[in-house]
């Protein structure tokens, strides 16, 4: 009995060995199987399947042909170019300036007398004393001029020069008016003029300019005042000094001018 139990015993062993190694061959094998990707390939329901392969797609180039030589150029239309909004600007005005004008001309404030020749002046003009007035002749009367008719006019003294030639013109005008009870008159402001000032002198439409060179003043019978010195000269003849006692001027402003 103890005999038996002892075959039974190694026979088990023997038994317990065999099935020992044949597990431990099985899992190597099992190992072998699932290391070896071809192995897995198609193992599925027993049947094999061809891998899926997903196809590698290259980058898209796009190049640009280069223009030929004889191709003709194609110009971009304005209305496809991108539009550029402009820098705003602040708008400067712009100034013209005035020219200066002219000041207005001086309005005669007597009436135009006739003319009485070629030869005599007809029109006044001193800017600098605003007078502008109409020249009338004034007749030789003895040893002097008749000037009672001149009123606001002046005179241009009888065998005196003409404008513009090389004699001396000489014209006369009140200092003030008995008409008015001593009210200025054409030459109140005479003695206001200064070296320099420009005096008009018409006669018809040709016009003489003459400039102030000085003053004097001499006695009311001094006639020499008139006499030609041989030059373009210009003499503005006007009474000064009034004398209570006599009631009259006593003494002759004297204006002197050459001709331009």
């Amino acid at each position: 009995m103890r005999l038996k139990l002892i075959v039974f015993g190694l026979w088990g062993s023997l038994l317990g060995g065999a099935c020992a190694m044949l597990l431990i061959v099985l899992l190597l094998l099992g190992n072998r199987w699932l290391l070896k990707p071809e192995s897995r390939e198609g193992a599925v329901l027993g049947s094999p399947v061809t891998p899926l392969l997903i196809p590698t797609i290259p980058p898209l180039i796009v190049e640009t042909p280069a223009p030929l030589a004889d191709a003709p150029r194609v110009e971009t239309p304005e209305a496809l170019l991108p539009t550029v909004t402009p820098e705003l600007v602040p708008i400067i005005p712009v100034v013209t300036p005035t020219p200066p004008q002219e000041p207005a001309p001086i309005v005669p404030t007597a009436a135009a007398p006739p003319l009485a020749g070629i030869r005599l002046a007809t029109r006044l003009v001193i800017p600098a004393i605003g007078l502008d007035t109409w020249v009338v002749p004034a007749p030789r009367q003895g040893d002097s001029w008749q000037v009672d008719h001149l009123g606001q006019i002046v005179g241009h003294l009888e065998n005196t020069a003409a404008p513009g030639s090389s004699g001396n013109i000489v014209l006369a005008g009140h200092y003030t008016l008995e008409e008015t009870r001593g009210g200025p008159g054409p030459f109140y402001k005479l003695k206001g003029l200064v070296p320099g000032d420009v005096v008009t002198v018409y006669r018809g439409d040709e016009r003489f300019d003459y400039v102030i060179d000085g003053f004097q003043t001499v006695d009311e019978k001094a006639v020499d005042v008139t006499y030609s010195t041989g030059t373009a000269q210009l003499t503005l003849l006007t009474c000064t000094q009034w004398d209570r006692n006599q009631g009259e001027y006593v003494k002759r402003l004297i204006v002197k001018g050459h001709l331009l």
